[in-house]
């Protein structure tokens, strides 16, 4: 699926739509298509050649014809050859979206021009959102790098409490930081010095007063 078409647009063209929809590749071959032009073509024509569905398709340009800019917004009137052996005549819009191309037709040419106001105003609020989902991204990333974490298993000593150096050897005193040292080298913690009541009670014993 287009990166610039959104999925729900795509879930209902496909599924609910009850207008034809065709996606094209650049050399205007059928790429894909919805439930209701299977219908009124009542075969499978992914890979058929978008003209060949077409009983009065004779613009020398063929199908790129109508993606051209001079002949954007416009309606086309187009005969589809379908699965009675009728042709049937549907209001045709066309949609260059660089990768792909997008056909419409619908039998109501009214119907059509409000398929292209929704069409265009969906594909609008779909790159307000990804403009906004790209930046929330970048911000999140740089919110990422900021963030430094500790994990795992610390080789603590069970006397001193300094933590060994990993992949250190146990034996070489330098292998072994104080932890102020260790975690600041860690992360971006910062450490300041003072004196819980217990140990400054240990530290600087008051005197008891004489009975």
């Amino acid at each position: 699926m287009p990166d610039n078409i959104d999925a729900a647009l795509m879930e209902y063209l496909r599924l609910h739509a009850s207008f034809l929809y065709f996606m094209l590749d650049k050399d205007s071959k059928i790429i894909g298509t919805n439930q209701f032009t299977a219908k009124i073509i009542g075969r499978d024509i992914v890979g058929v050649p978008f003209q060949d569905l077409f009983v009065d398709f004779c613009d020398m340009g063929g199908p790129s014809a109508y993606f051209s800019e001079d002949k954007k917004g416009g309606f086309f009137p187009l005969s589809v050859n379908t699965s009675d052996g009728l042709p049937r005549t549907f209001y045709f819009m066309f949609f260059d979206l660089g990768d792909v191309r997008v056909a419409f037709g619908d039998q109501n040419h009214e119907e059509v021009d409000n398929l292209q106001r929704q069409f265009l105003t969906l594909n609008s609020e779909l790159g307000n959102i990804t403009r906004e989902l790209q930046k929330k991204n970048m911000e999140l990333e740089n919110a990422i790098r900021k963030v430094r974490t500790l994990e795992g298993i610390l080789p603590l000593c069970a006397s001193c409490k300094k933590i060994r150096i990993e992949g250190s050897d146990p034996r070489d005193q330098k292998s072994w930081l104080r932890m102020e040292n260790y975690i600041e080298g860690k992360t971006d913690a910062q450490f300041s010095h003072g004196v819980c009541p217990e140990c400054l009670e240990k530290l600087y014993p008051m005197p008891r007063p004489q009975h």
